[in-house]
């Protein structure tokens, strides 16, 4: 049902000639007894607003947070986010109880999100989260192809955009590699994710800074993909040969899968 020119002038609470989340934080305000905005909030600040890299596989359910820093300021805002269609299927789109939200993902490839709240002190970094079935083992972008997010006086904040992606993990990347281990510093165990250009036998070994050996982990044979995560990743529980827990400091490991070898240092904090 469209709304009519009435409802529609009704609704321009800015009295821009457009009716837009800004609007509706405005209406949210009114309603909430909440009174004009702070007048002190004419110092114009710059907003983050980011998609995360994500991973899965064919028939998985994943989500995707869409996140902002410097939450506080903001009240509402009209995001665009688009995607592969072919790789992903919008499952849906949901937010915290304390915001309200619209969503428009009537058109594969393209989710349109208006958010607005009365309170701006209640916001989470995650703003809204779309949770996606995967459908095909590939690479898609996720990219906020355009955003105007607003402050409690209805007014636009300079934005910066950090688009994500998803890749799944049976996708075969270009190179090997050792990735940094999570969380580091660490205490007491630790994941180190690596990713494999080819099939390989995969061997860790970690070291102390003066190069002695403290403990060699096999994962046996694994296929070319990502290994992220700590369902996938390889594991390390903080302990020796004997089973004794490392003490505190610097320390190296390395991953060996066929001719490929590499280090990287990780610290553990007792």
């Amino acid at each position: 049902m469209e709304s009519t020119s009435e409802q529609q002038c009704a609704a321009d609470m800015n009295d821009d000639g457009n009716v837009r989340a800004n609007d509706a934080i405005l209406i949210l305000r009114k309603v909430a007894g909440l009174g004009a905005p702070n007048k002190e909030l004419v110092k114009s600040e710059t907003v983050k607003i980011m998609l995360d890299t994500v991973y899965g596989k064919i028939g998985e359910s994943i989500t995707v947070p869409l996140k902002v820093d410097n939450a506080s300021i903001l009240a509402g805002g009209d995001v665009c986010i688009t995607y592969d269609s072919s790789v992903l299927q919008i499952a849906g789109v949901s937010s915290k109880s304390d915001v309200l939200m619209a969503s428009n993902t009537s058109k594969p490839g393209l989710v349109r999100i208006s958010f607005a709240s009365a309170d701006i002190t209640c916001h989470t970094p995650a703003i809204a989260e779309l949770k996606f079935t995967v459908i095909a083992d590939n690479i898609s972008p996720l990219e906020i192809k355009s955003a105007v997010l607003y402050r409690s006086d209805a007014r636009a904040v300079d934005i910066k955009k950090v688009d994500g992606k998803f890749t799944s993990w049976a996708t075969t990347p270009e190179k090997s590699a050792l990735l940094q281990n999570f969380p580091n510093p660490f205490n007491p165990e630790t994941w180190i994710p690596y990713q494999l250009k080819e099939a390989s036998e995969i061997k860790i070994h970690i070291y102390t800074a003066s190069g002695e050996l403290v403990r060699e982990i096999s994962f046996g044979y694994k296929p070319a993909g990502i290994y992220i995560g700590r369902d996938r990743a390889a594991y390390w529980d903080g302990k020796n040969e004997a089973g004794e827990a490392v003490a505190s400091g610097v320390y190296f490991y390395t991953i060996k899968a066929g001719n490929f070898i590499e280090a990287k240092k990780m610290t553990i904090v007792r």
